[in-house]
């Protein structure tokens, strides 16, 4: 369990708990387990799954469900194709042997590729739900428009309030409306709840019904008092035992150190000699703060300026070498971008540095 938490970040290690809790439910002896990401808010009964799980083994739901010419969504076709046709911010699993299968298939696969990583084609436990309903039976998706309605279905669904409800009808088609089930509230910033034009998707002018709904959930987490709450938690898997941060760097390093078979018996700890934290330490790789994993083209001070200078750099090697070779350079250095390929920075006897294996992950 230690190493799971270690090779994976916090988004990764808590999806990748998922199926090994319902295990853990189906145990205990219960018939029908429903999964709700914590943003999730339930607004009317959940009647209609729980039939379904009367003869499904599983019930999920799709990112969106109507086609369109010219796709409007806010989020890019190619990075719903990153994430996964189904959305895993909800599931419901029925404690059958086909449902237990389900969960066993599922719990070998996170156990080792739990990752969010564009390069190998995995965005944490939900991609592999993909395969769900063609390696097994009985597997129900749920196209109802008020099931986990969220920012990637708002071009196709639009919300209205009245008689004491919240109602959804399609934006594309039109049609009949329909109630509420569940409102999945991804991409709102719930350490600044406390301010309504920070807390709600910059994004979200583009759909005005959507405002009515935002604000009632904001309204009870202001009651709640959630952003001071959230401001002084703190991930228990971000350090070592002497608090230094565990960086995605270390996390990605001994991901691929399991897979060449050297493992260690805690990675968190730094007392060992032959810890790994101390093999870290010996090559230069510890920090003092874990500011680097959260810089971004957003949130990184001058990164156009900086930019700017790196294309200069390039500019000028692609003079020295000449097109043709500053093109095989940088097919070259795309191997350099993944943590993994860099094990040859460690200084430690036993492990041989070796680049990933490309043959496991086959372009189809």
């Amino acid at each position: 369990m230690k190493e799971l938490a270690f090779k994976y970040n916090v988004t990764e290690f808590c999806t990748a708990l998922k199926p090994f809790a319902y295990k853990y439910f189906f145990q205990k002896g219960y018939n029908k387990v429903l999964y709700f990401d914590p943003d999730i808010y339930v607004f009317s009964p959940l009647n209609k799954i729980y039939g379904e799980l009367d003869s499904a083994s599983m019930v999920i739901t799709p990112h969106y469900q109507t086609p369109e010419p010219i796709y409007s969504g806010i989020f890019r076709e190619g990075n719903i194709l990153f994430a996964g046709i189904f959305n895993l911010g909800f599931c419901g699993i029925s404690n059958t042997i086909e449902g237990n299968r389900i969960i066993e298939w599922w719990c070998q696969r996170l156990q080792s590729h739990c990752y969010a990583d564009r390069t190998d084609g995995l965005h944490v436990d939900q991609k592999w739900v993909d395969f769900i309903p063609v390696l097994f039976s009985h597997v129900h998706v749920e196209r109802g428009l008020g099931y986990n309605i969220a920012i990637w279905n708002w071009h196709e669904r639009e919300i209205s309030y009245h008689d004491d409800k919240y109602w959804v009808k399609n934006r594309i088609t039109g049609g009949a409306e329909e109630p509420v089930i569940f409102y999945h509230y991804s991409n709102y910033k719930f350490k600044l709840a406390n301010s309504f034009e920070n807390f709600i998707p910059v994004n979200s002018n583009r759909f005005p019904d959507i405002k009515t709904i935002s604000e009632f959930y904001a309204n009870l987490l202001v009651q709640e008092n959630i952003s001071s709450k959230l401001s002084i938690l703190k991930y228990s898997f971000s350090t070592f035992d002497n608090n230094m941060p565990v960086t995605q760097f270390h996390r990605r390093f001994l991901r691929q150190l399991l897979d060449m078979n050297v493992s260690f018996e805690d990675p968190f700890l730094t007392e060992p000699q032959d810890s790994f934290f101390n093999i870290l330490q010996k090559s230069g790789l510890i920090v003092y703060n874990d500011s680097s994993d959260k810089l971004n083209e957003i949130n990184f001070k001058g990164f156009d300026r900086k930019i700017a200078y790196i294309n200069t750099m390039a500019k000028i090697t692609k003079k020295i070498l000449g097109f043709e070779r500053y093109a095989l350079l940088c097919k070259f250095m795309f191997r350099y971008v993944r943590p993994e390929n860099q094990l040859f920075l460690l200084k430690q006897d036993k492990i041989k540095p070796s680049f990933v294996n490309e043959n496991r992950y086959i372009n189809v």
